[in-house]
């Protein structure tokens, strides 16, 4: 008799089925955690990309216990979720719900597990042929849903605020996500939300069409507030880089506000917003606040400065503040401002001792493609191996040149370890061989 749903010891060994082809994207989020050296945190950190897209499209969203998790042969898993409630207003779930996923990264814990509670966006299953050997019986495969946006489509322990403005942004159709009631749940889940749903909260609202003329006075309050808090650091980026691209002028009064409440006190990231609001600090208060004592005004004035000065001082930043935060930003800043004069900052920058500050040097370097393909390549091939890490890393993000030149590396570098990782970039399977 074979079991409807065939379960396996978690240490079992996956046998009987070729390991599939990671995506472009899968494989350079793989190549990213290798080269700059990411923990296990770090790689399921990446999923936070279509989280919100997730909740929008998937047919359900459901607040429910994890009952039980059940692993299955292949990386796969299996939930029995008892539902709480529907946060869409319009569909009605049942009592249980039966829901599927899979890990592709084998040594992290499975990501639904018994006794929690979640917020989760169900999809139908995939038909992909792995799943009918995971759930051989069809009737029992009928009655599972999948876990959307391959399986990022949940949130752990949701606060009743995170509820409450789901709920709302689940109410809007979808033209009016893109316009100001979608812009201020989305400021709004910036303040409330745990780090995944605020970070993805941010790229959403950044990539609204138009958003400049969708953010309403609520909304330009609700993504200052955002600003202030201490544990979205890439939420903040995220807007800080909104607000210097959109320049909306609805933020200059509760920034101005907000600073000026502030007194002699002014946290860092309001002027810094202010100067990426303004296209820059002007060059004076550039060089002064990048001089400040205090890491965090350095950091943020980094975030604007501008002028001839400025950039001396940048350079300075970006190869010696003690703060690897600093060095990290003053980095992102040059390139930004100084293009390809600043190459040999951003190649210099790979070595650096700090993971942070390698990931920024790594996305500075890869946006000056395609002048930067052939020193990163002198640098993959180099004595330095974590600088050779790194510029496989920029490599990946590149475009065909760069591309090409990961395809040579991954047969011909002389080192084993750098024509694997050069070959994750290009998309073999883990242990190829021509």
């Amino acid at each position: 008799m074979i079991d409807p749903v065939r379960p396996i010891h978690p240490n079992h060994p996956d046998t009987g089925v070729r390991a599939r082809r990671p995506g472009r994207a899968a494989a350079i989020a793989l190549l990213l955690a290798c080269a700059i050296g990411a923990g296990a945190g770090d790689a399921r950190a990446a999923e936070t990309g279509g989280l919100v897209a997730a909740l929008e499209r998937a047919p359900a969203v459901v607040v429910a216990e994890v009952v039980d998790v059940t692993p299955l042969e292949h990386a796969g898993y299996l939930a029995s979720l008892r539902i709480e409630r529907s946060l869409r207003p319009d569909v009605q779930p049942p009592e249980t719900l039966k829901i599927a996923w899979e890990e592709p990264v084998p040594s992290l814990a499975p990501r639904l597990e018994a006794g929690r509670r979640i917020v989760a966006a169900a999809d139908p299953l995939p038909t992909a042929s792995i799943w009918r050997i995971r759930v051989p019986d069809a009737d029992a495969r009928a009655k599972l849903v999948g876990l959307a946006g391959d399986g990022v489509g949940y949130l752990l322990r949701p606060g009743m605020a995170e509820l409450d403005v789901l709920e709302h942004y689940l109410a809007l159709d979808a033209a009016a996500r893109d316009g100001d009631g979608g812009a201020l749940q989305l400021a709004r889940m910036c303040v409330v939300g745990q780090p995944r749903l605020a970070d993805d909260a941010a790229v959403r609202l950044a990539g609204m069409p138009e958003l400049a003329s969708h953010l309403t006075p609520p909304a330009a309050e609700a993504i200052v507030e955002a600003l202030l808090r201490n544990d979205v650091p890439a939420t903040r980026e995220t807007l800080l880089a909104l607000i210097g691209s959109e320049r909306p002028l609805v933020l200059r009064a509760p920034l101005e506000a907000r600073i000026r409440a502030a007194g002699d006190s002014v946290p860092p990231v309001l002027l810094a917003a202010l100067g990426a609001l303004d296209g820059g600090l002007d060059e004076e208060q550039s060089l002064e606040l990048l001089a400040n004592r205090s890491p965090e005004m350095r950091q943020a004035a980094a975030q604007s400065a501008r002028g001839p000065r400025a950039i001396g001082l940048l350079r300075e930043l970006a190869r010696s503040d003690p703060e690897p935060a600093v060095r990290a930003t003053a980095v992102t800043r040059l390139v930004a401002v100084a293009g390809e004069s600043a190459l040999h900052d951003a190649t210099r920058a790979l070595e650096d001792p700090v993971a942070e500050v390698r990931l920024a040097a790594v996305r500075a370097a890869a946006s000056l493609d395609p002048v930067a393909v052939e020193p990163l390549r002198d640098i993959a091939l180099g004595d330095r191996p974590e600088a050779a890490r790194a510029a496989l890393a920029a490599l990946s993000l590149m475009g065909d040149e760069g591309h090409e030149v990961l395809a040579g590396l991954a047969r011909d570098h002389p080192d084993e370890g750098m024509r694997t990782l050069a070959g994750i970039a290009v998309g073999q399977p883990i242990g190829h061989r021509d």
